[in-house]
C-alpha cells in the first residue's frame, strides 16, 4: 500500500502508483496540467426568455433544479484554488490529497462534469474544459488508486473491496469519461478506458455479494456509462449481460422476484428507494430491455405496496419486513428525487403518478420546486422557479478559503454511496410534460395510486413464472375488494441481527374512507430491542414466561416453518405455522440469552382467510404445557396518523362492545368484549370475536420504530389467556373477523 519515502532526512511526497502502464499514462497527463488550465471562473447564470417560452424545455429545465441541493459556487469543485488539483499538490508528504464523496465539503467529479454539460442556454458553464479537466483529475486519481487497493490483500475484508463499493467507483470514472473525453488525448483515453474495463472485469468476477444490493445498483450507471462512452459491441454486450445476471429473477440476484430489492437475506422497501435512483438512470442512458423491465417491475410493487389516505394527499405502506430501515416504506422511500420518480414516468405509463400525485413534505432546500398535490406543474411556476434558480447562482460568492481536500484511504468507501444528480433532464425523452399535461386533463386513473384504480383482483406472489428458489415462494398475498385491500406477508426474515419483523401476519388493512387502519411496521437494528416487545408494531402473536422473558411469533423464520397459499374463486388463504422452540442462524422467536428460551414443544400457526367481505384469522397453539406463562396476546397495530405530516387529522380511535356498551379501550383488561370498532378519517373497521374476551390497548402512543418523523401506531390486544397469573402454556385457539366499517 502507500508508504513515504524519507531521503536524507527529508520527507518525500507519496505518488500516486504507477504498478501498472495504463497508471503512468494517465500520471504523466495530470503531470502537465498548470493552473490556468484548472482555473474556474466565477460566471453569471442568465434567464434565457425564449428557452422558457417552450413547456416541454421548461420542464427539461426544471427537472434539473428539482434535485439541485445547492448553488454550483457552494461545492468545492466550483471553488477550490486550482492548485488543488495540480499533481504537487494531490501527491503530499501526509499522502494522497484527493478523497472524492458525497459530503458538504469533498468534491466528487460527476457533480463538474454534470454542470458542464447541461445543455440550458443560461448555464455559463456549459463546455468549460477547466472544470470537466478538475472532473478529470479527480476520476484518474481515484481510479489509479482505488485499483491499487484491490490488488492489496485488505481488500477482500474490506467493505471498500465490495462489490458494491466497485460499482460506486465505476460510475464516478464512467460517467466523467462519458461527459469530457473530449478532452483527452487519444492513448490517455486508450489508459484511461484499460482502467475502466479492468475494474469491471472485477464486477464480473465477483457479482452481486448479498451485501447492500441496493447499493449494487451503481453498477447498473457504471456499465451503462462505459457501454456509452467505450465504442467496443463486445464490451456492450458483456456489460448488458451483467445488468441481467444482476436484475434477472430467474436466478438469486439482487431483486426479489415480487419487485423489491433483496438485502440482508430479506427484502427492504427503504432501501429499495436508492436501486430505484440507480436502476433509472441507467435505463434512461441506455436501451437494454432488462433495465426498463426491471424499473417496471419494481414500480408495479411500489404501486401495490402504497396505501394512500382518502384525500389522497399523503401515502404509507406497511415496513415490518424491511430488513433494515424502519423509517421508510414504499411511499416514503430513500433517494425519491422528483427527476427519480419522472424518469420512471418516462420509462413506464404505470409509474405516471408518481411525479404528480403525492404531496411530499416542504424540504430544507430554499428552491424546492418539486409538485404538489395532484399538481403538474404549470409554466408560469416552472419560469419563476428557472428565474429564482439564477437569482440564487448569482449570488456572492460564500466566503471563507477551501481546505486542501482530504487523504484519499480505503476505510473512505468513497465509491458506496455515489452521487445524486440531475439525470433525468440530461436524459428528458420529449413528451412526457404533455402526456401528464393530457392525461391530468382527462382526469386518468393513471394519475392515481394503483390501489384505488380498480375494485378487485387478488395476487399470490411471486407469481409462478417468477419463482427460481422455493425459499421465495409464497412471499405475499395481496386481496383488493371494493370495500377494503388486505396485504399478507410470510417471506423470510433478513439476518438474526436486523430484527425484522414477519410470522406470516397481516401486514395492512386498508379502506377508502378509512385509509391505512392496519399498518406492521419497524426500525430494522435502529430500535427493536426485546424489552419492548410488546410494543412492536407488527401482526403477531407474543407473550412472556413466568420470569417475565418475552417471545414472539414476529421472528418466526418460514426456514422452519410451513407457508401455505390458495386461491379458489373469490376467496383466498395463507397458512403460517412453526414450532416456537426452534431457531435458525440466530432468529430465536424468544428474547435472547439462556432463560428466556422456551423449554417445552410449542406449536404456532395463523391461518388467513380472504373473503369479500373481509379478513378472518384463526390463532391456534399446541403445546406439551412444560412452559409456564404470565402473557399471551394477539397483536394488531392500529395506525392512528403521521403526527408531523397530519396534524390536522384527528388520531385514529379504538372502541370495544363490552356488555352491550360501546367504550374507548382502556391500557389494562376490559372483560367481555365482543366486538371492536377503530374508526379512522371518514371510515374505519370493525372486528369480530369468536366469543367474549378480554382486550386492551398500549399504555400510550409509542413512536420508537421511526428515526425520521413520529409515526404513530397504538397496538391492539386481544388476550389468549383468559386470566391474569401464571399458567402453564395452554393449547388454545382464537378466530375473529376483521371488516371494513359499514
Amino acid at each position: 500500500m502507500l508508504f513515504l519515502c524519507l531521503a536524507t532526512g527529508m520527507a518525500r511526497a507519496v505518488t500516486l502508483p504507477q504498478d501498472h502502464p495504463y497508471q503512468k499514462v494517465l500520471r504523466e497527463h495530470l503531470a502537465a496540467f498548470t493552473e490556468a488550465d484548472l482555473a474556474v471562473e466565477r460566471k453569471k447564470f442568465t434567464v434565457d426568455e425564449e428557452f422558457l417560452k417552450d413547456e416541454e424545455r421548461a420542464f427539461e429545465a426544471w427537472l434539473a433544479l428539482s434535485d439541485l441541493s445547492r448553488p454550483c459556487w457552494e461545492r468545492p469543485d466550483f471553488r477550490a484554488p486550482a492548485e488543488h488539483y495540480l499533481l504537487k499538490t494531490i501527491e503530499s508528504p501526509e499522502g494522497l490529497r484527493m478523497k472524492i464523496g458525497r459530503g458538504r465539503d469533498l468534491p466528487h467529479p460527476t457533480y463538474p462534469a454534470w454542470w458542464a454539460t447541461w445543455k440550458y442556454p443560461g448555464n455559463p458553464y456549459l463546455g468549460d474544459k477547466a472544470l470537466l479537466r478538475r472532473a478529470l483529475v479527480m476520476a484518474i486519481a481515484d481510479m489509479v488508486v482505488y485499483d491499487r487497493f484491490l490488488e492489496s490483500p485488505e481488500a477482500e475484508k474490506a467493505i471498500a473491496g465490495r462489490t458494491s463499493c466497485i460499482g460506486g467507483h465505476l460510475l464516478a470514472e464512467a460517467y466523467t469519461y462519458f461527459c469530457a473525453k473530449e478532452l483527452l488525448p487519444e492513448p490517455v483515453r486508450k489508459a484511461y478506458e484499460e482502467g475502466m474495463i479492468k475494474m469491471f472485469a472485477r464486477l464480473e468476477a465477483k457479482g452481486p455479494d448479498g451485501i447492500n444490493e441496493n447499493i449494487n445498483g451503481k453498477s447498473l450507471v457504471g456499465i451503462a456509462y462505459l457501454t456509452k462512452a467505450v465504442a467496443d459491441p463486445a464490451l456492450a454486450r458483456r456489460c448488458e449481460a451483467y445488468a441481467e445476471r444482476m436484475l434477472s429473477t430467474k436466478q438469486v440476484g439482487i431483486v426479489h422476484p415480487v419487485g423489491v430489492v433483496r438485502d440482508a437475506g430479506g427484502i427492504e422497501t427503504s432501501y429499495n428507494g436508492i436501486l430505484l435512483y440507480d436502476l433509472v438512470w441507467a435505463a434512461l442512458a441506455t436501451d437494454w430491455p432488462i433495465l426498463r423491465e426491471s424499473a417496471r417491475e419494481l414500480t408495479a410493487f411500489k404501486g401495490k405496496l402504497t396505501l394512500p389516505e382518502p384525500d389522497g394527499g399523503y401515502w404509507f405502506g406497511p415496513n415490518h419486513f424491511n430488513s433494515r430501515v424502519g423509517a421508510g416504506d414504499s411511499p416514503n422511500d430513500q433517494w425519491n428525487a422528483s427527476g427519480r420518480d419522472v424518469g420512471l414516468a418516462m420509462l413506464d405509463d404505470g409509474a405516471l403518478y408518481l411525479p404528480v400525485s403525492y404531496r411530499r413534505l416542504p424540504g430544507s432546500r430554499s428552491l424546492d420546486p418539486r409538485p404538489g398535490l395532484a399538481e403538474l406543474p404549470p409554466l408560469e411556476k416552472m419560469q419563476a422557479a428557472l428565474r429564482a434558480f439564477v437569482e440564487a447562482q448569482n449570488r456572492e460568492t460564500p466566503s471563507g478559503a477551501v481546505a486542501p481536500f482530504p487523504l484519499w484511504h480505503e476505510g473512505g468507501i468513497s465509491g458506496h454511496w455515489g452521487p445524486m444528480i440531475p439525470y433525468a433532464s440530461q436524459n428528458y425523452r420529449p413528451g412526457i410534460y404533455r402526456k401528464l399535461k393530457e392525461f391530468e386533463a382527462k382526469k386518468s386513473e393513471l394519475l392515481v395510486p394503483p390501489v384505488t384504480r380498480t375494485s378487485s383482483f387478488t395476487e399470490l406472489l411471486p407469481t409462478e413464472d417468477r419463482i427460481f428458489s422455493e425459499a421465495d415462494r409464497n412471499t405475499f398475498l395481496l386481496y383488493r375488494r371494493p370495500s377494503f385491500y388486505a396485504m399478507v406477508f410470510s417471506g423470510r426474515l433478513g439476518w438474526h441481527s436486523f430484527l425484522n419483523f414477519g410470522g406470516g401476519g397481516l401486514s395492512a388493512f386498508w379502506t377508502p374512507e378509512g385509509g391505512p387502519i392496519l399498518l406492521g411496521r419497524s426500525n430494522g437494528y435502529e430500535g427493536n430491542q426485546w424489552k419492548t416487545f410488546r410494543l412492536w408494531p407488527c401482526n403477531m402473536v407474543a407473550g412472556a414466561t413466568a420470569r417475565g422473558d418475552g417471545f414472539s411469533t414476529a421472528r418466526l423464520r418460514r426456514e422452519i416453518c410451513k407457508v401455505l397459499y390458495w386461491k379458489q374463486g373469490e376467496e383466498a388463504g395463507a397458512v403460517y405455522g412453526g414450532s416456537l422452540n426452534a431457531s435458525l442462524d440466530g432468529g430465536r422467536v424468544c428474547e435472547l440469552g439462556s432463560k428466556g428460551n422456551l423449554k417445552g414443544e410449542n406449536y404456532f400457526e395463523r391461518t388467513v382467510t380472504l373473503r369479500p367481505r373481509g379478513v378472518e384469522m384463526n390463532v391456534l397453539f399446541k403445546s406439551d404445557g412444560d412452559d409456564r406463562v404470565i402473557e399471551l396476546f394477539e397483536v394488531l397495530p392500529v395506525f392512528l396518523r403521521d403526527a408531523r405530516r397530519q396534524k390536522d387529522l384527528e388520531p385514529a380511535t379504538i372502541e370495544v362492545l363490552a356488555g352491550g356498551e360501546w367504550k374507548t379501550v382502556a391500557d389494562a383488561w376490559t372483560e367481555g368484549v365482543e366486538r371492536i370498532r377503530i374508526r379512522r378519517a371518514k371510515g374505519g373497521a370493525e372486528i369480530e370475536l369468536d366469543r367474549p374476551r378480554r382486550v386492551k390497548a398500549a399504555t400510550s402512543v409509542e413512536g420508537l420504530w421511526e428515526t425520521t418523523r413520529p409515526f404513530e401506531v397504538r397496538n391492539l390486544y386481544l388476550d389468549l389467556l383468559g386470566k391474569d397469573g401464571e399458567t402453564p402454556f395452554p393449547s388454545t385457539e382464537m378466530t375473529y373477523r376483521i371488516l371494513p366499517a359499514p
